[in-house]
């Protein structure tokens, strides 16, 4: 039981982590052709 919710907790963090990592390469790249 607390395997998965760790492994879900795990899960999570990691998609939120790639999608923070996406969004600050896409804010970086406007910014570079301003």
């Amino acid at each position: 039981m607390l395997r998965t919710l760790t492994a879900a907790c795990m899960h999570t963090a990691l998609n939120l982590f790639a999608l923070i990592a996406l969004a600050e390469l896409a804010r970086q790249d406007r910014d570079h052709t301003r």
